[in-house]
Formats: C-alpha cells, sequence, structure tokens
C-alpha cells in the first residue's frame, strides 16, 4: 500500500504567471499545519501515470501561495512562471502523503477500507468490502461467493472497524444481503 493518497487533480492553469487551479475531491479538504514541510505547503505530483503503483515517483510541489475559490485553490508553484510550464501539469493528480492527512476519530480512508474481512457480531465470516458508494450515508459493498451486501455505514449497521487488523464487525446484515 502507498504512502500517499490522490487528493485532487490540477485542472488547468491560470493566468499567465503559472498559477495552477486545482480540484480536491474532498470538497471539504482544506489545506492546514499537517500540509507543511520546512515551512512551506507541499503537495505531490507523480511523474508518470503509466507505472505500476510500487514504481512510481512522488515529485514535491512546494507552494508559494495559495487562494480559495469555489470548490478549487489557484494555487503558485514554486519555480512555475509561465502559463507554457503550468500546462504541463493540467490532468495531473495531486498527492499528499498518508500521515500528513488528519483523521477525526471515526474516519477513514476509503482505500484503507477496500479489502478488509466483514464479520457478524457472532464472528462469520460476510465477505471482503470490495467498493465503498460515497453519499450522504456512504455505502459498503462486502462480497462473498455466498452473497453480496450492501451496508450503510452508519452506526446502527457497524459495530467496530479495525484498520490495524483489517476487519469491520457489522450488525444488522441480513437487512442488507442481496
Amino acid at each position: 500500500m502507498s504512502e500517499y493518497i490522490a487528493v485532487g487533480s490540477i485542472i488547468k492553469p491560470h493566468g499567465i504567471k503559472g498559477e495552477i487551479v486545482v480540484r480536491f475531491f474532498n470538497p471539504d479538504f482544506v489545506f492546514n499545519e499537517q500540509l507543511l514541510e520546512d515551512g512551506k505547503l507541499l503537495l505531490y505530483v507523480s511523474d508518470s501515470g503509466n507505472y505500476t503503483e510500487s514504481k512510481i515517483n512522488y515529485l514535491p510541489l512546494f507552494i508559494e501561495w495559495l487562494k480559495n475559490g469555489n470548490k478549487q485553490y489557484f494555487i503558485k508553484i514554486e519555480n512555475i512562471n509561465s502559463i507554457e510550464e503550468a500546462e504541463k501539469f493540467r490532468n495531473v493528480k495531486v498527492f499528499t502523503k498518508k500521515e500528513q492527512l488528519h483523521l477525526e476519530e471515526n474516519e477513514y480512508l476509503v482505500s484503507d477500507l477496500i479489502g478488509l474481512k466483514c464479520l457478524n457480531i457472532f464472528n462469520k465470516d460476510l465477505g471482503g468490502v470490495t467498493e465503498i458508494y460515497l453519499g450522504d450515508t456512504d455505502i459498503a459493498e462486502i462480497q462473498s461467493e455466498a452473497a453480496v451486501y450492501f451496508l450503510p455505514m452508519t452506526d446502527d449497521n457497524i459495530l467496530e472497524i479495525d484498520i490495524e487488523n483489517k476487519v469491520i464487525i457489522v450488525k444488522n446484515e441480513n437487512l442488507y444481503k442481496i
């Protein structure tokens, strides 16, 4: 599993001095002290989208300044000083290190939930999480050879999520079996 996580995408250049527009996948994403390294805001881009994850090199982007726009950020990256240089970053995904993200209690990354084993309260194996559908209430798709479940990720249905041991304890699974 990579130590980096995609958090957004560079949409396009903005202006003639090398500024870029970044849209984050999570509209609630905010820049904070966790994205600082040596006093500078820091994001990463991959050197190529054609490599397997284990062979991607992540290149740091040091942010000179940023301005919050409507559902996007206008960002000036160090050493990018023209529209031509900024154009090279169009449609490039933006990453941060997982360790730099601050997750509240009971907040999880989708990438950490995919593949977790699901057990019911009687320790019966229900299968593994194959997908998380994001919405007002996130839905976990759990698949086994015997069944598929579409389980709302609420306190009524989830007893425990244990990322370290790669298991989710599920309640009320029979209500969501397909």
